[in-house]
């Protein structure tokens, strides 16, 4: 069973590949510029963040300022006279000062060098006393007595594509500092120098919450481009869909058209012929026949009469038998022609059906019973699978000879062997479907378009006028006609939509 819906590719070829084509370019700009947005705006939140440490960084460093000058320097001066940090007691008070001020600020490296670049403090011991350890941003920072700060990252520019935990310990803020012995900052310059401090702090933290931010941002940028684009994609799709069926509907209008048109010129050739020949054609096959019957029963007589031939009987016999089979030829051909022109008359014939309850399971009856004579001379054996009752709305002669047609094309197929006809029917919600296959060698692929136009066929002594004339019925009931192949043979399907079915037997 084939359910008579296809469903259609996305042809490449199709009217919107331009619009495709646009859609593309509109999503890579979109992408970029969602992109460019994004840099731009990461890079503003960078700024900030950078902005924040660095003033964190410096009320650190002039909390530590204050701190060492009111805890420390004043009173080494007054205690001891002056500071040596040599004297372990005031090493351990400054350490205790500085460690308590530096708490909870990730500072790594802590050191605080004299005029000389000499390490007078640090927090590692081993830098104690040391003088080749300045670098350029002490000595930058104690000849123009402003603070300096320089970030260092043991990473690639890359780093926001890096696992959290990658990050820790990575990027740091270095921070010089001129240390001054008066907390009166406004005037700088005049304020004794104590030293140079230079310390080291770990901002990765707040440098993985920075990289979550830019990637929310640029995840976020990426999902509303691709979500624009694959909307605008699944519309240009829906709409080439449309488009593809609009432009169907429109060549199966052409079509139509151009076969009625073709209809509209046979009718008035076949009116013009039926009016032309079939009614001498009649008077031929009557007055024929006529003849015919008249010959024979006078040969009948004639040899009921006559005991012996003479050889002149016998003559006048075989010319009387002569007669009778070319009557009989000339009868033959004009019924068949006559038949031809009724053929010829119901396929250009406009259908109108009647719109009436059909038993549809009656119309197989009537037409297997009228033909099982036949089926039985030929071992045709007929199979019949479908509910009952089963009906549709239509016009029940016009349909029997729809049918008619159908089957007489299978029971043809499969005449000279034998085999099966199989007749199903099944209900759906939305109509009827109606198979009618057999056993045969099936329709060949790539004549199905050809085997329904008129007059084409491939047996002898057909017309090409059976499966057309059915189809002509078949589409004047609004149903749809598929033809196709099975693994057993061809089959033929006809579905009869749910409005031209009654509707208490769906």
């Amino acid at each position: 069973m084939k359910n008579s819906s296809k469903k259609r590719s996305f042809k490449k070829n199709s009217p919107l590949q331009y619009a495709k084509f646009l859609s593309w370019t509109f999503f890579t700009l979109t992408l970029g510029f969602s992109l460019i947005i994004s840099t731009i705006i990461a890079n503003y939140a960078e700024e900030v963040v950078l902005s924040k440490q660095k003033e964190n960084a410096l009320l650190l460093a002039e909390n530590l300022n204050h701190q060492i000058y009111t805890r420390f320097m004043l009173p080494a001066v007054i205690g001891y006279g002056g500071v040596d940090l040599t004297n372990t007691e005031q090493f351990t008070r400054l350490d205790q000062i500085v460690k308590n001020t530096i708490h909870g600020f990730n500072i790594r490296e802590l050191q605080i060098y004299d005029d000389r670049f000499k390490v007078s403090y640090s927090i590692n011991s081993i830098q104690f006393g040391k003088n080749d350890i300045a670098n350029d941003n002490v000595r930058r920072t104690f000849e123009e007595g402003s603070p300096n700060f320089e970030y260092h990252s043991n990473v690639k520019p890359w780093y926001i594509f890096l696992p959290k935990d990658k990050l820790q310990n990575t990027i740091a803020l270095n921070v010089t500092y001129l240390l001054r012995a008066n907390s009166n900052f406004a005037n700088i310059e005049k304020n004794p120098i104590m030293g140079i401090l230079h310390f080291t702090m770990d901002v990765s933290n707040d440098y993985a919450i920075l990289r979550n931010l830019e990637l929310f941002i640029v995840s976020l940028s990426l999902f509303s481009a691709l979500l624009l684009f694959f909307m605008i994609l699944y519309n240009l799709r829906r709409a080439d869909i449309i488009n593809i069926e609009k432009i169907e509907k429109i060549q199966n209008l052409e079509r139509k058209l151009s076969q009625n048109e073709k209809l509209v010129g046979m009718g008035t050739i076949v009116a013009g012929i039926a009016h032309e020949i079939r009614n001498p054609l009649g008077i031929i096959q009557s007055s024929t026949e006529l003849l015919l019957n008249q010959k024979t029963k006078n040969k009948d007589k004639f040899n009921a009469d006559t005991n012996e031939l003479s050889i002149k009987d016998k003559e006048l016999d075989k010319a009387r038998n002569k007669e009778i089979q070319l009557l009989s030829i000339v009868f033959n051909e004009t019924k068949r022609l006559a038949s031809l022109v009724g053929d010829f008359l119901d396929y250009a014939k406009p259908k109108y059906p009647a719109k009436q309850k059909v038993d549809l399971d009656s119309i197989f009856e009537q037409i297997t019973t009228f033909l099982d004579l036949e089926f039985q001379k030929c071992n045709v054996h007929i199979i019949k699978k479908y509910p009952r009752p089963i009906s549709t709305i239509g016009d029940k002669e016009l349909l029997y000879q729809a049918f008619y047609n159908i089957i007489t094309n299978a029971f043809q197929e499969i005449e000279k062997n034998g085999g099966t006809i199989f007749i199903s029917a099944i209900k759906k919600y939305n109509g009827i479907l109606v198979t009618i296959g057999d056993t045969g060698e099936g329709f060949d692929i790539n004549l199905i378009e050809k085997i329904k136009t008129p007059f084409f066929t491939t047996r002898k002594k057909g017309t090409g006028l059976g499966l057309p004339i059915a189809l002509n019925i078949f589409e004047s009931h609004n149903a749809e006609v598929e033809l196709y192949n099975t693994k057993e043979g061809g089959c033929v399907s006809i579905f009869f939509q749910a409005n031209t079915v009654p509707t208490q037997e769906i």
